[in-house]
């Protein structure tokens, strides 16, 4: 019986571990200054944010893009954020 492309993957134990309330790495040594990082994340909220959470959660977001030189889309929403950014990599 062939393997299919999911079952022939190997699980490496120790880069399956939570990342979940941890800092994020540093940036990679040698980087230039117009060298641009892609992020993806998203974050669901339980309960719903009410409208005037989701209202500042939303100027947050403007607010840490708008200050940081961030692009992209996200969708924030009254469940959470869902986000695809650019920027500098530093």
């Amino acid at each position: 019986m062939e393997k299919t492309s999911i079952e022939a993957e190997e699980v490496i134990v120790e880069n399956a571990k939570s990342v979940a309330f941890k800092d994020l790495p540093p940036p990679k040594e040698g980087l230039k200054p117009d060298d641009i990082s892609i992020l993806l994340f998203y974050q669901y909220v339980e309960p719903d944010w009410t409208e005037a959470e989701h209202r500042a959660a939303l100027k947050k977001v403007i607010s840490i893009g708008a200050a940081h030189n961030i692009k992209g889309r996200g969708r924030c929403a009254p469940e959470g954020l869902n986000c695809t950014l650019s920027g500098n990599a530093e």
